[in-house]
């Protein structure tokens, strides 16, 4: 996609310097002509600026397709961390806990979907990117009170459950950053945390690769101010 780009944006300055080019063989044409008609040469020069404007417009209503659709869709990938910074206090991958592990709980191996986060009930919960709201829940047991939000133009969805407050009603719109919850302790849960999953066409991923965003606390705090101050 960077070498599209790139080849699009070198092909629009070849077709403005070529036309500036034109313009001024033409205009030197024209001034050279004792009563300023166009001759056979000028016709041409202008028929061929005319031709390249016209692809100049093409390629730059194509390029700005090419990027704005790539940002839209960006925005809609879940690939920031659903709570604030200074929450994780370990490296990512010693929260992973994805995949078959012993169950703290029923103290047997099961299959763990997600991973859990240990947050002070309140925390405050944000949509790790953008879409509408799936499902909005509250089990006694299981995942307890959770949210699934899916991500619009691609194949994610984003699970966010032993929830304490829910702020969001389903079918819902969600900007990525905006505040959908509250970390808590509900279902079948031991101490207050957040269990969150990533789901591809409805499968649960690992969700760490997706959190590695590279916003330091201040910019993230600026983000999902931004966001939910709108």
């Amino acid at each position: 996609m960077r070498n599209l780009i790139i080849t699009l944006l070198l092909s629009l300055v070849t077709i403005v310097v070529f036309s500036a080019i034109v313009t001024v063989m033409s205009m030197s044409i024209l001034y050279e002509e004792p009563d300023y008609r166009l001759t056979e040469r000028t016709r041409f020069s202008l028929h061929t600026l005319n031709r390249d404007l016209e692809k100049l417009s093409y390629i730059s209503v194509k390029l700005n397709s090419i990027i704005y659709g790539n940002l839209t869709k960006l925005n809609y990938i879940p690939n920031i961390r659903p709570l604030p910074p200074s929450v994780f206090n370990r490296q990512l991958d010693e929260y992973s806990g994805f995949g078959v592990r012993l169950h703290p709980i029923f103290g047997v191996k099961l299959m763990h979907s997600g991973i859990d986060i240990g947050a002070p009930v309140g925390t405050p919960v944000y949509a790790a990117g953008a879409g509408y709201i799936e499902s909005v829940r509250h089990l006694k047991s299981g995942y307890g009170n959770f949210i699934v939000i899916v991500h619009c133009d691609t194949q994610y969805s984003t699970l966010y459950a032993h929830l304490n407050d829910i702020l969001v009603d389903e079918g819902d719109y969600i900007r990525k950053g905006q505040h959908i919850s509250t970390v808590g302790n509900t279902g079948t849960s031991l101490a207050p945390h957040l269990h969150y999953e990533v789901r591809l066409n409805g499968l649960p991923i690992d969700p760490i690769p997706f959190m590695y965003d590279t916003f330091s606390e201040s910019e993230y705090e600026k983000w999902v101010y931004s966001v939910n101050n709108i």
